[in-house]
C-alpha cells in the first residue's frame, strides 16, 4: 500500500498528484499508530506542497490543518505552514479564499504559542491588503467566521495587561470598515465573544464600541441595526441579564 501510495505521488499525471493530496490528511490518520509509515507520510507531503504544478500544491496547502493535527506542530511549523503561507499571501494563488480559512484552522493543530507567532501575523497580513486586492472582502469575511475558534486557541488576553489583545484589537479594526458585510459578519460574532470572555472582560473590551456606531447602533444600514438588537439580545440571554442591557443596550434605544 504505502509503495503504490508513493508511485502516486510522483505519477507523471499532475490529476494523479492532486487527487494524493486531496487524501493526505486521511492517509496520514491511517498511518497515525506506525511512527514509521507517518515519516513516510511526511516525505510524501513534502514532495506534494514542492510540486512543479500549481494545482498540486494548492491542494496540499489546503489539506494543511488536517496533516498537522496528525503530523504535528513542530512539522507543521517548519514545513507545512511556511507554504501556506506563501500561497495564501500571492494574490495570484488559486483558492485564496479557501486557503484562508485554513490559515484559521491551522490555529488548534499548531497549539497556542505557535499559533500566535505564526498564524495572527498572517491574518494581520491577510486583512490589511489594499481595498482594490482580489477577493478582499471575502477574505475577510472567511477570517471572521473562523475567528471565535481562533480565540478559543489563543484566548483574549495578552501576556502583559498594559498591551491591548491582538485579537480584540482586530475585530475592532474590522468592525469598522467601509463594508457593511464585514461590520455586519463582525456583529454576528459579537456572541460567541461574549461567551468565550465572560461578562466583565466582555464588557470591558466591547462595551463602548457596542453602544457607538461600530457594532450595529447608529449603523448606517437598516439591517445592522436591526440585527444588533436581536445580537443584543442574544448576548444578555447568555447569562448577562437585565442589568447588562439597563446599564449599556437601554439608554441606546433610548437616545
Amino acid at each position: 500500500q504505502a509503495g503504490n501510495f508513493k508511485q502516486c505521488v510522483k505519477d507523471m499525471s499532475w490529476r494523479v498528484r492532486v487527487a494524493c493530496a486531496d487524501v493526505i490528511g486521511e492517509v496520514a490518520v491511517a498511518c497515525k499508530s506506525d511512527p514509521d509509515a507517518l515519516e513516510l507520510v511526511k516525505e510524501h507531503y513534502k514532495t506534494l506542497q514542492e510540486d512543479n504544478e500549481a494545482e498540486v500544491q494548492v491542494a496540499t496547502a489546503l489539506k494543511s490543518a488536517r496533516a498537522t493535527a496528525v503530523l504535528g506542530p513542530e512539522f507543521g511549523k517548519s514545513t507545512i505552514f511556511p507554504m501556506l503561507k506563501s500561497l495564501v499571501l500571492d494574490a495570484n494563488t488559486a483558492k485564496r479564499l479557501e486557503m484562508s480559512g485554513v490559515v484559521m484552522d491551522m490555529a488548534a493543530p499548531l497549539g497556542k504559542a505557535l499559533a500566535l507567532e505564526l498564524v495572527m501575523p498572517c491574518m494581520r497580513e491577510l486583512i490589511s491588503e489594499k481595498d482594490d486586492q482580489p477577493d478582499l472582502t471575502n477574505i475577510r469575511l472567511a477570517i471572521i467566521a473562523k475567528i471565535a475558534a481562533f480565540v478559543d486557541v489563543v484566548g483574549t488576553t495578552s501576556d502583559d495587561p498594559k498591551t491591548p489583545n491582538e485579537t480584540v484589537k482586530m475585530v475592532k479594526e474590522l468592525a469598522a470598515t467601509k463594508n457593511w458585510r464585514v461590520r455586519h459578519a463582525v456583529l454576528c460574532q459579537m456572541p460567541k465573544f461574549a461567551k468565550i470572555m465572560g461578562e466583565a472582560s466582555f464588557s470591558s473590551e466591547f462595551a463602548q464600541s457596542i453602544s457607538g456606531a461600530e457594532y450595529g447602533a447608529m449603523d448606517d444600514y437598516a439591517l445592522i441595526r436591526t440585527d444588533w438588537v436581536f445580537t443584543m439580545g442574544e448576548i444578555a440571554q447568555l447569562g448577562f441579564g437585565a442589568a447588562w442591557l439597563s446599564k449599556h443596550i437601554v439608554p441606546v434605544l433610548e437616545a
